[in-house]
C-alpha cells in the first residue's frame, strides 16, 4: 500500500488563506501550473512499487477529481475511483494494482 498526501494547489491559486502562505513551505502546498505534478509523477511510478493487488491512496484538490480520474484511467491500473471527505468533496483517490 501507497499512501500519499502531496503538494496539490496550483501555482498562483488565489484561493489560498494568507496564513497558509506564511507558515507553509512553498513545496508542501505548490505543484505547478495544474496543481497536478507531483501526482502524475506519483501514479505513474507506484505501479513499480506495488505488488499485484496492491493499493495507491492519494489526497488531491477538490475541484481536481475529473483530471485525476483521467490520469488513473490512463495508468494501467486494474480498479481506481474517488471518495469523498467527511465535508461531501471529492479528496482521495484510490487505485488497485
Amino acid at each position: 500500500m501507497i499512501v500519499s498526501n502531496p503538494p496539490y494547489i496550483a501555482e498562483g491559486d488565489p484561493e489560498v488563506a494568507p496564513d497558509v502562505l506564511r507558515w507553509e513551505p512553498h513545496g508542501a502546498l505548490f505543484s505547478g501550473p495544474d496543481g497536478l505534478d507531483d501526482m502524475r509523477l506519483i501514479v505513474s511510478q507506484a505501479l513499480d512499487w506495488l505488488r499485484p493487488g496492491g493499493v495507491l491512496l492519494v489526497e488531491f484538490g477538490y475541484r481536481q477529481a475529473p483530471v485525476v480520474l483521467d490520469l488513473l484511467a490512463s495508468s494501467g491500473y486494474r480498479e481506481f475511483g474517488i471518495r469523498q471527505d467527511f465535508t461531501g468533496r471529492d479528496r482521495i483517490a484510490y487505485a488497485r494494482r
